[in-house]
């Protein structure tokens, strides 16, 4: 199963190079970081001010998971995370470009985070 995660990764990353992620870095960068536990992302402040875009219930989950289901990138690093409900469990991609491959795949990703 994590062959096939790989690939999925590896798919997006192509894809995002081609498409693009995280749309114009100037509005993230105008977004003043906000006081939050999480250490990872109180490091970084391009991903802190993603984050600080979400509303505070989905802030908190997109810190619990951390990381794109698909690529595996950390949430934020892309812009805003995107949140998708995949048979009624909230998960956060980090770019449209991992869209298509989260829902396509759903069953082997909610499998996963099931595990964690």
């Amino acid at each position: 199963m994590k062959t096939v995660l790989n690939i999925f990764a590896i798919t997006c990353l192509g894809i995002s190079t081609l498409v693009g992620c995280g749309g114009d870095d100037a509005a993230t960068d105008s977004v003043a970081p906000t006081e939050v536990q999480d250490s990872a992302s109180s490091e970084n402040p391009k991903i802190e001010a993603a984050l600080a875009k979400l509303s505070t219930e989905d802030r908190a989950l997109a810190e619990k998971q951390a990381d794109c289901v698909v690529g595996g990138d950390a949430l934020g690093s892309m812009g805003m995370p995107i949140k998708l409900d995949l048979d009624g469990t909230p998960v956060f991609i980090c770019c449209e470009g991992c869209r298509d491959t989260a829902i396509e795949n759903k069953d082997e990703i909610l499998a996963n985070l099931a595990k964690e």
